[in-house]
């Protein structure tokens, strides 16, 4: 028995793992910095406010399979984060270099309803009038993280490249819920019914390998960049990738950058919680070096 939550209403708000998630993870901007015997570092508080798309699947409790199914802009989350965290952080010496970040996102009473309950799998579902829901709430905990060691490829005064590779982790847990005004009792005769209160939990993680690059190109004589990352991998999921670029300009302090970042993963296997994820949207970033 499967059971649909509708997000349509503030449970899209939940995922800015989503919220998740590594504006510039990789701190592109570091990469222009001469490469010497000396340590260098780099640490970057930053925003991202992304858009969110993805599936998330409960197992194992009495009322069946929940399905979690969001797609949430900026907007629709903000109101609902109690807790945030979004750093990053570099060290370099010589040609080697490595990295990290941290994103945690804590949301809660996201108002939800119940959509639809699968009494039978490979069926259509049967759709709950909304009529039915009086109320329904859900809690979520994020966090992402990425480590990652490197070396310089290329430095030169305009354009420099790494080669990075390491681990991406993500870990959700979601807890939903549900209060309806009456049991849904199985149209096919079968005499399951899905209970008019009740709750379920899930947390689900995934520890994938990355490889990539990431740099920047200087434009003209001046102050203004183009950072770049890229990487690919896999693990516990079936793919992750993510990509950036954007626009930056460095001054005396260090560095101050807008990019763009899409972030995903994909599971395909109906026996994770994380279904598939996509975030991707806009974020600014200062990057302070010492």
């Amino acid at each position: 028995m499967k059971l649909q939550i509708d997000t349509s209403a503030r449970l899209k708000r939940w995922l800015l793992p989503a919220a998740i998630v590594m504006l510039l993870s990789s701190s592109p901007a570091a990469a222009a910095q001469p490469a010497d015997d000396k340590w260098q570092f780099t640490i970057m508080p930053y925003l991202w406010l992304p858009t969110i798309d993805g599936t998330l699947q409960f197992h194992g409790r009495a009322g069946g399979n929940p399905e979690v199914n969001v797609k949430a802009n900026p907007g629709d989350y903000l109101s609902d984060v109690e807790m945030a965290l979004m750093l990053a952080f570099e060290a370099r010496k010589g040609k080697w270099l490595v990295m990290s970040d941290v994103t945690y996102m804590k949301m809660s009473d996201n108002t939800s309803s119940v959509r639809s309950v699968n009494f039978n799998p490979g069926l259509p579902p049967n759709p709950v009038s909304t009529t039915l829901n009086s109320g329904t709430q859900t809690d979520l905990y994020a966090t992402i993280w990425t480590v990652a060691g490197g070396y310089n490829l290329v430095q030169g005064p305009k354009a420099s490249l790494d080669l990075i590779g390491g681990a991406r982790y993500l870990k959700l847990k979601a807890t939903t819920n549900w209060q309806l005004t009456a049991t849904v009792t199985d149209p096919g005769g079968s005499g399951a019914v899905f209970p008019a209160s009740g709750s379920v939990t899930q947390t689900g993680d995934i520890w994938d390998g990355i490889v990539g690059v990431k740099g920047r190109l200087r434009l003209g004589e001046g102050g203004w960049f183009v950072p770049y990352y890229l990487d690919g991998g896999k693990g516990g999921s079936e793919f992750t990738w993510q990509a950036q670029t954007g626009i930056g300009y460095a001054f005396s302090w260090g560095d101050l950058v807008l990019g763009y970042r899409y972030l995903a993963w994909q599971q395909d296997d109906n026996n994770k919680t994380i279904q598939d994820l996509k975030l991707y949207g806009f974020g600014l970033g200062g990057v302070f070096h010492f």
